[in-house]
């Protein structure tokens, strides 16, 4: 027999629990400038923009050394008013993360997952989630 959902969720710590709200209005984020086949960049890192606690990422001023710390700049960048953003450390990171090189098509999807598997432990947090199912015997129920 297997578990009640309902007795999941409610086990669930509070803050790995998806919050639903009303999103806040979003003032238009600066694009990446074209360097080829970057669009899945751009789609990317648009959308990783979209969600709050993401954009609320902290200031580093340090070296970007890590995925995060690369993806921490692109988001800040990305949320100031100028001109279309180069994202270099990022561009230059890519071949570590999926297979790309400067020109070639590359997938959105694909590079979502490497960044997240790549990302600090609170960003990864934001796209963890369980999955349970049940299965039932048709014959006897």
């Amino acid at each position: 027999m297997g578990q009640n959902p309902n007795q999941f969720i409610k086990t669930w710590p509070v803050q790995n629990r998806i919050k639903r709200r009303v999103p806040q209005t979003m003032k238009p984020a600066r694009g990446l400038v074209d360097t080829g086949n970057t669009s899945f960049l751009n789609a990317t890192l648009q959308c990783l923009l979209a969600i709050e606690e993401i954009r609320k990422t902290k200031d580093t001023k340090r070296k970007a050394r890590t995925t995060q710390d690369r993806l921490s700049i692109c988001i800040m960048e990305l949320q100031k008013t100028a001109p279309a953003y180069m994202p270099s450390h990022l561009i230059q990171h890519i071949r570590h993360l999926i297979h790309f090189m400067n020109g070639e098509q590359a997938d959105a999807h694909e590079f979502l997952i490497a960044v997240i598997n790549k990302a600090s432990k609170t960003t990864k947090s934001l796209f963890q989630s369980w999955m349970t199912s049940e299965v039932k015997c048709s014959t006897c129920g």
